[in-house]
């Protein structure tokens, strides 16, 4: 008899931790539009959930160049899969994003991108191809010279 109680115990309780699991998860991905010459930063938290005020995003956090630069805190989701908002993120070019969501319950999703101005005349890339490829076809150059 106990072990038979016992058996039933243990199989209710894994099916509690499976379903439990099953509801409680991480945000699956954030998807972010971002205006440099505005500096305005729209978040959307993809997190199917069944209920928004029980299982709902809880915080978003943004980081810029790694030092936080802000903190918003949240009691319920905007809808049932999904939680969005907007905020102003005023950067340099060049300056790293990186957005954090995280679960009331569990977990959280990370997203991270460069900021570029899209009227920056940075030609630092072109620049270093051009001289690399200069470079190349002067060594060929030299290479076929001394072996004529």
């Amino acid at each position: 008899m106990k072990k038979k109680l016992l058996t039933i115990s243990v199989f209710v309780i894994s099916i509690f931790l499976f379903l439990n699991n099953g509801i409680a998860h991480s945000p699956s991905s954030v998807d972010i539009v971002y205006n440099f010459t505005q500096g305005s930063l729209t978040v959307t938290v993809n997190h199917v959930v069944p209920d928004t005020s029980t299982h709902y995003i809880e915080l978003i956090e943004i980081f810029v160049n790694d030092v936080l630069n802000q903190s918003q805190p949240y009691t319920e989701q905007t809808t049932t899969s999904y939680h969005q908002n907007s905020f102003t993120v005023l950067t340099n070019h060049g300056d790293v994003i990186k957005i954090i969501a995280t679960c009331s319950i569990s977990g959280s999703a990370t997203k991270e991108f460069t900021a570029l101005d899209p009227n920056s005349t940075d030609t630092t890339s072109a620049t270093s191809i051009l001289f690399a490829f200069l470079a190349l076809v002067t060594g060929f150059i030299i290479l076929k010279r001394r072996r004529t």
